[in-house]
C-alpha cells in the first residue's frame, strides 16, 4: 500500500493506492476516488494529430449515442460499472 500526493491549484491531494510494480520500471497504482471529483488532478488529453501527422493525446471523441447509452444503464437501479478509469500520469 502507497499513496499518492497530487498538487493542484496549491493544495495537495493524498490517496491510498496499490501499488504494482512492472518491468522497465514503471509502477501501475490502483485506487479508489469519487468519479465527480477526478478533474481536480486530472484533464483530458483528446487525441489528435499535430502538422507532422504524429498522433497527441489519447482520449477519443465524444459519441453521444454512445454516452446515452451509457447514462441509462448507469441510472438503472440494479446498474454495476465493472470499468476501470485509466488515467496517465506526467511530470506535471
Amino acid at each position: 500500500m502507497a499513496s499518492m500526493d497530487s498538487e493542484q491549484n496549491g493544495r495537495t491531494i493524498t490517496i491510498p493506492a496499490l501499488v504494482i510494480q512492472q518491468q522497465g520500471g514503471r509502477n501501475i497504482f490502483s485506487f479508489g476516488y469519487d468519479g465527480k471529483k477526478i478533474l481536480d488532478f486530472a484533464s483530458i488529453a483528446l487525441a489528435t494529430r499535430d502538422a507532422d501527422g504524429q498522433l497527441a493525446g489519447y482520449q477519443r471523441g465524444q459519441v453521444s449515442r454512445h454516452i446515452a447509452n451509457i447514462r441509462e444503464y448507469i441510472e438503472k437501479e440494479d446498474s454495476i460499472l465493472p470499468n476501470a478509469v485509466v488515467l496517465a500520469f506526467d511530470s506535471r
